[in-house]
């Protein structure tokens, strides 16, 4: 297995990523934005969720282009947070409804 330019380049990219991550003030208060927490709250609906919508984009839209992959991730993001605020609300109602009934048999 060889290495390419990419790999080299992606090394560097995370070990720069790393160091202002741990040292710089302003780079840490872009990562206190409620809309980037919010997105890295919606992370893994938007894993979940992605291997389907590429198999339909591949069916639907064979061609890649800048149109596509903005719808993709258009729809991406909604069907996360759709599916986030279902699993979110069936959570709650399910906790709403076991706990009493754990608390009344103690």
């Amino acid at each position: 297995m060889h290495n390419t330019d990419n790999d080299y380049a992606m090394v560097i990219f995370m070990a720069v990523a790393v160091a202002l991550a741990f040292g710089h003030r302003r780079f840490n208060s872009v990562f206190n934005n409620k809309l980037i927490n919010y997105l890295s709250g919606l992370t893994y609906a938007m894993y979940l969720n992605h291997a389907i919508l590429i198999s339909v984009f591949k069916r639907f839209a064979p061609e890649l282009n800048a149109l596509t992959i903005a719808a993709f991730f258009a729809i991406l993001l909604i069907m996360s947070v759709v599916s986030q605020f279902i699993v979110d609300k069936c959570v709650y109602i399910c906790a709403n409804i076991i706990k009493p009934k754990l608390i009344q048999k103690n």
